[in-house]
């Protein structure tokens, strides 16, 4: 709590190199038969499940190339709610001493997206609303 109390901002940032393994793993977890700890590893974390439910969910119309990307965001997303429930972090929010940022990296394109609430979605950091407003998530 020492190290949170001095904080004022924490960014959640994912990269998205082309081919992320981790991302792989959760969107193909049949393509890891030949590493089976990992395979379980994957296969038995609730963000992982979490992440593969919402891409069935919100974004079984993308291409496999689009869900590469979907796949990462949900991935900031889960990572900003497990962060936010973490009792220093929490109390801090709740004081609205600290705020919380997600953001995605398309290392390829050079592009930096940042999760913006009033809109549900990733907007590029170029746009008005940039940095002004950190994503917020109801307590479990």
């Amino acid at each position: 709590c020492a190290a949170i109390s001095k904080l004022f901002r924490i960014t959640m940032c994912e990269l998205h190199p082309s081919q992320c393994g981790a991302m792989k793993a959760v969107l193909h977890p049949n393509g890891l038969d030949h590493l089976p700890a990992i395979k379980a590893w994957i296969a038995q974390g609730e963000d992982a499940e979490t992440t593969r439910r919402t891409l069935r969910e919100k974004y079984s119309h993308l291409p496999d190339s689009e869900l590469w990307r979907a796949a990462t965001e949900v991935n900031v997303l889960l990572q900003i709610k497990n962060l936010s429930t973490h009792p220093c972090v929490a109390a801090r929010l709740a004081a609205g001493e600290i705020k919380v940022f997600g953001w995605y990296y398309d290392i390829a394109r050079g592009q930096v997206r940042q999760y913006d609430q009033s809109q549900d979605r990733f907007v590029e950091l170029t746009s008005p609303t940039r940095g002004t407003q950190p994503p917020t998530f109801a307590k479990a």
